[in-house]
């Protein structure tokens, strides 16, 4: 594999766990409560996350299948099911504080991070499921993200990351992760001193 997942990792270390500190789904006081306000949260940041990458230029070509690694439907599906209502989601606060997104170098930058949630994700639906009873389809679709082709989708976005990477600037990809770290860090964050969850236990691993 090239070098710039190496890279990457070690710069975007002190961040990536500063966001796993802002996420307790393994604290034993969590509960359904915690849970619905964190996929509220994350759903706050997705929600125009995604929707500046629909604008994204060139997207097809880097990941033909971006679509279907879109996570708001999947935050949608959970808080549905989990009693919102879409009046309600409509009126939930979103990032505005977002990575720029006008390079592949800065595209390829943030989807590290979000695409390489959903190896974490794996660990924290076997955690929900054991927790709270809750599962991919009720409850849990967020977390379990590609369920059985998560590891395939996660090869076939490092290959893309490391041709992005042989054409471009490593220096602007780490930048870019680091940057999205930062956001979802201090989104998270922003919750917490409003009085949400605090505790540690977000798993967002890299293979």
């Amino acid at each position: 594999m090239c070098g710039i997942l190496q890279s990457i990792r070690i710069g975007t270390a002190a961040r990536h766990a500063r966001v796993e500190a802002l996420v307790p789904v393994f604290s034993e006081t969590f509960g359904f409560g915690d849970y619905v306000q964190l996929l509220e949260r994350f759903y706050g940041f997705y929600r125009p996350f995604e929707k500046n990458l629909r604008l994204v230029s060139g997207l097809n070509t880097i990941l033909p299948d971006w679509s279907e690694r879109l996570k708001l439907p999947l935050l949608e599906r959970d808080l549905f099911w989990l009693g919102r209502t879409r009046a309600e989601l409509d009126n939930l606060p979103v990032c505005s504080r977002l990575p720029p997104l006008d390079s592949d170098d800065l595209l390829a930058g943030a989807l590290y991070v979000t695409e390489g949630s959903t190896l974490g994700g794996q660990i924290i639906t076997r955690q929900l499921a054991k927790a709270l009873s809750l599962h991919p389809g009720q409850g849990s679709s967020f977390f379990a993200g590609h369920g059985p082709e998560t590891g395939s989708k996660w090869r076939e976005f490092t290959a893309a990351l490391c041709r992005i990477a042989a054409a471009g600037d490593e220096s602007r990809i780490v930048s870019s992760a680091e940057d999205t770290f930062e956001a979802i860090e201090n989104w998270l964050a922003s919750a917490v001193e409003q009085g949400g969850p605090t505790e540690s236990g977000l798993v967002m691993e890299r293979a």
